[in-house]
């Protein structure tokens, strides 16, 4: 069977949202592309360090953070797996996930020094975050230029380059100068599942509840910056009950709703909370939401989710038809709802876990008479030269 090779800065059981993708286009590799995914763990001091398997597949974490400890790490998966030396890499890049400040010089030395050791190696990148940007008394500013860098380099190693949503893909063409080369998109899959739709219960039946999901700092977001919007879409829409979903624990009161936190879940259990539920609240800008796990996951659901955050809409989503604007809910009925809710489901069939899997397979054992199509706006990416 066909093997390639995650490089990831964590996994489970760690808290790692970008390892948590990384598993999920991995099951979905195996069940759809007869690839089989083996992991290199960045991180010292993560849980997986040593030899063992996640969800079964093998890992091993480096020893240190330096392009000997990569390389090293690398030579053993090959080892362990019997995979050969060519296997492809998929880099899966959060720089703050590979080093403090997001300083990951030594990860672009690494990746070269592979490279030059093994013949033609492809490599892969999916740009999960880009630099950090801020004012100038906050740490991002001056360390923005110095990402940038490394993210030029990444790039410039890489024979595919990928991103979640269109506002990244402008993004690292101008950072990368990848204005003549293809970035492909594909936004955020669900990582606590992908539900069949027949199977998901109609908005008419479902509990009206709202649930917040997502790290402690997106959902204080939710509470201390819009809890009077949240309080106000309760009332208009006539919740019930707010479900918290995340780690940390935190007892809020929205308007006459005390919240009721769940804390950390696992996927079958967050999943099972989703399908019997109405609404998803979240606030991130409109043109990041195809970044959003947490999008994806009240999507896959068929969810109505209230989105609070500013910005303009991108990646075929538009307010009001696949999401509603908690500023604009005064009018809405149960029918729109129902229909925002539906749309919102099928936007997100469009690049489900096996679409991602697809496009990285084809990418990545590409046969030498094929090539790809730079079209960033779709996940169709391979085409027969003479076809």
């Amino acid at each position: 069977m066909r093997k390639l090779i995650h490089i990831v800065p964590g996994l489970r059981p760690d808290v790692d949202g970008v390892g948590d993708y990384a598993i999920a286009v991995a099951h979905a590799l195996h069940q759809h592309q007869q690839v089989d995914s083996l992991f290199v763990v960045a991180n010292p001091g993560s849980s997986a360090y040593g030899f063992q398997t996640v969800e079964g597949f093998p890992v091993v974490a480096v020893e240190q953070r330096d392009p000997a400890g990569l390389c090293e790490a690398l030579r053993r998966i090959l080892m362990v797996s019997g995979a050969p030396p060519d296997t492809p890499l998929l880099l899966h890049c959060s720089l703050y996930g590979f080093a403090s400040r997001a300083r990951a010089f030594w990860l672009v030395d690494a990746l070269r020094q592979w490279k030059q050791r093994v013949p033609a190696p492809l490599l892969m990148t999916m740009f999960h975050e880009l630099a950090a940007s801020g004012p100038v008394w906050r740490s991002a500013f001056w360390l923005h230029a110095s990402q940038c860098r490394i993210l030029k380099r990444l790039a410039g190693e890489s024979a595919a380059h990928f991103v979640s949503n269109t506002r990244y893909s402008r993004t690292l063409a101008r950072i990368a100068g990848l204005d003549s080369r293809p970035i492909h998109r594909l936004p955020m899959i669900s990582t606590i599942g992908e539900p069949e739709t027949g199977a998901l219960p109609q908005t008419a039946t479902r509990k009206r509840q709202m649930i917040v999901f997502g790290q402690s700092h997106s959902r204080d977001i939710v509470f201390a910056d819009n809890g009077s919007l949240l309080a106000a879409a309760c009332r208009t829409l006539a919740v019930e009950r707010i479900l918290e979903i995340g780690p940390g624990r935190k007892h809020r009161n929205v308007g006459p709703i005390a919240t009721e936190p769940l804390g950390v879940l696992d996927a079958a259990e967050i999943s099972a909370v989703l399908r019997e539920s109405l609404f998803g609240y979240m606030a991130p800008n409109a043109d990041l939401l195809a970044k959003s796990s947490v999008f994806a996951a009240f999507c896959a659901h068929r969810m109505a989710v209230i989105v609070a955050g500013r910005g303009q809409p991108e990646d075929g989503l538009e307010p009001g038809v696949h999401y509603l604007r908690a500023e604009g809910l005064s009018s809405v009925n149960d029918r729109e709802i129902a229909s925002a809710a539906r749309s919102a489901c099928d936007w997100y069939g469009g690049h489900t876990s096996p679409v991602h899997a697809r496009t990285y397979a084809q990418i990545a054992f590409a046969k030498p008479d094929t090539e790809m199509l730079g079209n960033a706006g779709n996940c169709r990416l391979l085409e027969e030269k003479n076809a």
